[in-house]
Parts: C-alpha cells; sequence; structure tokens
C-alpha cells in the first residue's frame, strides 16, 4: 500500500503590529467614553448647581416705571414670595403673569440683572373714560375692572355695547374737540342699539344727535352757539340736532318746545 503523508498545517500567529493596533483602537474607544462620560458627569453637575435655588439668589428687586394706583412695596412684597429660584432658573413668565393679573397693572416686563438683580417695570392702566358704570377705559380703549371704591376720577362715562365701543371713543374724542372750545365740558356719551348718540354735557344740557352726520351736526350747533344760544344756556334741558337744517329745544321747566328748522329727523 502506498501511504499518503498528511500535510501538516502550520497556523501562523498574529503579527505584533495587528495587537497593537487593536491595542490603539481599544484605548481610542476608551478614551472617548471617559471624554463623554466627564462630559455627561459635569453637565449634571452644572445643572444641579444651576438649579440649586441658593446658586446666585436674587436679592435686589428694582421696580421702574411711573406708578399712581399701584404701591410699590407691595409689588416688591409679591415678587419676592414668587422667586423661587436663584439668578439662572427664576420663572420670569410665571411673575409676569402673576403681576398682570392685578387691577392697575396693564404690562409687566423683567430683566435680570447680574449677579443678583430684578429688574420690573410696570406700565399701569390708564383710565380715560367710565365703561357703563362699573368699568373704565385704558389708555389703548380696553376695558378692564378695579376697585372704584372711595374714587373719584372725574372722568366721562361711556355707555352701549361692547361692539360699538371703537365707534363711541372716536366719537367721542371728537365732539370734544368741538365743545371743549366753547366751554362746554361733555361728561357722557350713549349710544343705543340702533347707534342713536346723546351727548350730556356739566351744565346738565343733553344733545341728541341721532345716527347720522353726528359730527356735522354738532359743528352746526357749535357755528350758532355764540351767538344764539350762549345768552339763554342755562334754560336749555334738551337740544335736538336731529334736524336738517336746524334743531329744537326744550327748555328745563319742561313747558316749551321750540322748533329752529323742521325738515325731518334721523
Amino acid at each position: 500500500m502506498i501511504q499518503r503523508k498528511r500535510r501538516q498545517v502550520t497556523k501562523k500567529a498574529p503579527s505584533r503590529q495587528w495587537s497593537w493596533q487593536l491595542f490603539l483602537n481599544g484605548l481610542k474607544a476608551g478614551v472617548v467614553l471617559a471624554l463623554l462620560g466627564v462630559t455627561l458627569y459635569g453637565g449634571w453637575r452644572g445643572y444641579a448647581w444651576l438649579s440649586d435655588p441658593t446658586t446666585l439668589p436674587l436679592r435686589v428687586v428694582q421696580i421702574k416705571g411711573e406708578l399712581l394706583r399701584t404701591d410699590a412695596s407691595s409689588l416688591q412684597r409679591l415678587v419676592k414670595a414668587e422667586i423661587s429660584g436663584g439668578f439662572f432658573n427664576l420663572n420670569i413668565q410665571r411673575i409676569k403673569a402673576r403681576l398682570e393679573q392685578l387691577p392697575w397693572v396693564y404690562r409687566a416686563s423683567l430683566r435680570r440683572v447680574w449677579p443678583d438683580q430684578l429688574d420690573l417695570y410696570i406700565e399701569e392702566q390708564r383710565p380715560i373714560a367710565y365703561w357703563g358704570d362699573d368699568a373704565l377705559l385704558n389708555q389703548y380703549g380696553e376695558v378692564f375692572t378695579a376697585d372704584l371704591r372711595g374714587l373719584s376720577l372725574g372722568l366721562p362715562y361711556l355707555y352701549g355695547e361692547e361692539a360699538q365701543r371703537p365707534k363711541m371713543i372716536e366719537t367721542f374724542v371728537s365732539a370734544d374737540r368741538i365743545l371743549h372750545p366753547l366751554g362746554l365740558n361733555l361728561i357722557s356719551l350713549k349710544m343705543d342699539r340702533r347707534e342713536e348718540v346723546r351727548l350730556l354735557l356739566d351744565n346738565g344740557i343733553e344733545l341728541a344727535l341721532g345716527r347720522r352726520a353726528q359730527l356735522q351736526r354738532l359743528e352746526r350747533f357749535a357755528s350758532v352757539y355764540d351767538n344764539t344760544l350762549r345768552t339763554f344756556i342755562e334754560r336749555i334741558a334738551v337740544l335736538d340736532l336731529r334736524y336738517s337744517n336746524g334743531f329744537a329745544l326744550q327748555w328745563k321747566d319742561g313747558v316749551q318746545r321750540v322748533a329752529l328748522g323742521s325738515e325731518g329727523r334721523g
């Protein structure tokens, strides 16, 4: 028999170069993981430090703005009671919302000042008129409510529907511009659902303007006031200006009514 010789297979040992490359790769991965861990730990520690209310606590609250009906010391107490964090984690939006709930505060702005100060700017409501008997109109023509007990603001009154408010404000301002140079002070404007307008002056006289051409009718009244009406104005209760070519008078005694021009009313 012929015996075949088995081939002996010899395995080559891994080269030293390959082992060294694996070591370097492992070392790099370890360094990256270590750096990542240090970064995460540092970030966590930094977050914990910034979130700590004892970190840079706010010690000064400075209030700016012209305050007429809002007490500055009360604002400071309110803000300090709402502060629950330090300089970095102060909840500014919550404090702003809390301040703007106060009846006489229209807008509140807050700003951090390094390292321990909070600046607070307050824009107050500036009432320009009463809206009905229980509310007020501010400087932007918006309705707001406040405690009016004991307050004498000396403001005019506007009575009407909510949807009519912009038109009423515009009419009031324009009417006041016409009447004020005559020494007549407008204290009330009423607009009904048909948009008929009546004005009340501080001398007790009521002016009926109707629905149409209201300012033109008032200007016609102003043009004849000095020469025709001024001498007996105190005797008049109502001036009906709804006539197209004149007006009608109702005396305070309620007896006599005189029509000057009688073409149509509206």
